[in-house]
């Protein structure tokens, strides 16, 4: 696999199912925010060196890793902060990174 850079630089990454479930508290609340901008997000950040090694222990397969040239359009750290939406739809991200890989790979095994 190529990095892009040297894989140190972190990102709030969020599963899938959380975000749906996000979604759904929007979708089917009582409250009413017209005028408000949310952000969806975990409120945790990890870096691809970090994803890349919880994969290589939940798959027990190591990975080949080739770092390449950072690209320029890359930003090096992006950390949401979701406490308004969180206090608003009385939500919060479920399954954590480490967890979220666990379920991907066991449903990739079927």
């Amino acid at each position: 696999i190529e990095i892009w850079g040297n894989g140190k630089s972190k990102k709030d990454y969020l599963f899938l199912d959380d975000f749906i479930l996000a979604i759904n508290k929007i979708l089917f609340s009582k409250t009413h925010t017209n005028d408000a901008i949310f952000n969806i997000a975990s409120g945790k950040t990890h870096s691809i060196n970090e994803i890349i090694r919880l994969i290589e222990t939940t798959t027990k397969k190591k990975i080949n890793i080739v770092y390449g040239k950072r690209k320029k359009f890359d930003v090096d750290n992006i950390s949401i902060n979701n406490a308004l939406f969180s206090k608003t739809y009385n939500w919060h991200p479920k399954t954590d990174i480490g967890n979220g890989i666990k379920q991907i790979y066991n449903l990739m095994k079927k």
